[in-house]
């Protein structure tokens, strides 16, 4: 019923595969999210062509997102394909729905198209729909200016240690926890970042 949705979410996959491995592949995220989420999350489901679509009864505040995650992390492992998803929360009239369904699969779309994010909501991604506009050679050549080597290695080394430094706010006992080295080598990697770049995260101008 309209009373039990308020967000929904677009599921896509990255390969093609045949519409029979698709549909047990649908199937099977399904059973893991009620699995994970239980009977008090309404799951509503269909089934548009390569996409699922999925409504559920919670709103922004929600501790389900991790659930959704890991779902998503455990059957993209186990099928050998890679899953993504846009959520969008605010569905309070039916009117709502056709919104919320456009603004799920623009994040949908987002998310495939970024090396980090499986899942994305649409009402947390400005910075991802800015940068979504911006030519895909452009960005490469903005990365390639800031940390002056086409060294794709070292970029995607560096950039890996700054999202989690970021995440972390720069937190460097949780860094060194989380990514298992030790705290003089979170040290090492942000003098890296600045000899390499001219730019030090610490500070919140650069």
């Amino acid at each position: 019923s309209l009373e039990s949705m308020h967000s929904i979410a677009v599921f896509t996959i990255s390969n093609y595969v045949l519409e029979e491995e698709k549909l047990a592949i649908d199937d099977r995220l399904v059973l893991m999210l009620r699995g994970r989420l239980g009977d008090s999350v309404y799951i509503h489901h269909h089934y548009i062509g390569q996409k699922l679509i999925v409504f559920f009864n919670f709103n922004e505040d929600t501790s389900a997102l991790p659930s959704i995650e890991d779902a998503i992390h455990k059957l993209s492992e186990q099928t050998g394909v890679i899953i993504y998803c846009g959520l969008s929360f605010g569905i309070n009239s039916c009117p709502d729905i056709f919104h919320a369904h456009k603004n799920a699969e623009r994040a949908m779309l987002i998310a495939s198209q970024s090396p980090e994010s499986k899942l994305l909501i649409y009402q947390k991604m400005v910075l991802e729909m800015i940068l979504s506009q911006i030519p895909i050679d452009s960005v490469h050549e903005y990365l390639i200016d800031i940390f002056k080597t086409k060294d794709s290695s070292t970029i995607n080394s560096m950039t890996r240690f700054l999202n989690t430094y970021f995440e972390e706010n720069g937190s460097i006992n949780i860094i060194s926890k989380k990514m298992f080295i030790h705290k003089n080598t979170v040290q090492y990697k942000i003098q890296k970042v600045i000899k390499q770049t001219g730019y030090d995260p610490r500070k919140i101008e650069d």
